[in-house]
Formats: structure tokens, sequence, C-alpha cells
């Protein structure tokens, strides 16, 4: 479930990135390595693309809701 070493640089990681992001999520919560965020449909794209020039080796992708639900992990999240 990922090495103590690499979940701090993921912290850190995400904290640099959320301090200088164009627009900052309503909720940012990550298990393991899967991040999850809720923000406004028209700064999604902006969001990743901050996200993803941070480090030229990390990359993040985006799963975005479709009838109220999303996939994540192995659940499903609804919103009523």
């Amino acid at each position: 479930m990922g090495s103590p070493t690499a979940n701090l640089y993921k912290e850190d990681f995400e904290e640099q990135a959320l301090s200088s992001a164009p627009c900052i999520p309503k909720t940012w919560k990550r298990y393991v390595d899967g991040p999850s965020a809720i923000l406004s449909r028209d700064k999604v794209d902006s969001f990743l693309q901050h996200f993803n020039s941070q480090h030229q080796s990390i990359r993040f992708t985006m799963q975005t809701e479709n009838d109220n639900a999303i996939p994540f992990l192995d659940t499903l999240v609804t919103r009523d």
C-alpha cells in the first residue's frame, strides 16, 4: 500500500501544488495513490494542467462525474 517515504513525498508534492493552484478544490482527499477532488466543472482542466506541470515525471489523470456518479477505487460514489 505504498511506502512511508512515497507517502511523505506525495503529501509534500500535493501541499506545494495545492498552494500554488489557480483554484482550490472544495475537497481534496487521497487514499494511497488515488486522489479525489471536488471543484467547479469550469476549473477542472486548468487544475489538472497545473498539477501535471509540477514535475516532469508525475502525471495525473482524471475521471469526471457521469449521471451524478463517479468510480473511486472499488466504490461508486453518487451524489444526491
